[in-house]
């Protein structure tokens, strides 16, 4: 008897959970289209900036920067 009893929980424990995943499985699918929309237009609003960014005047680095690279270090001036 009491083993019936227990089969038949743990039926409607897998049931419930094949329920849950199949819920979960419809929620993926329904926010699939407003996520990848929104992650779109993140992107392209990111790639705006750094397009931005990157056509930006470039300036050189102070003289108290050592660790700049050399395209970034001021010119050394020759005494004239």
């Amino acid at each position: 008897m009491m083993r019936k009893i227990l089969a038949v929980l743990l039926v409607i424990c897998a049931g419930f959970g094949l329920l849950l995943c199949v819920a979960g499985l419809i929620g993926a699918w329904v926010a699939n289209t407003p996520a990848t929309e929104a992650t779109t237009s993140l992107t392209a609003t990111v790639e705006g900036y750094l397009g931005l960014a990157g056509s930006a005047p470039q300036r050189p680095a102070p003289r108290w920067m050592p660790y700049a690279p050399r395209s970034m270090r001021w010119k050394q001036m020759s005494p004239a």
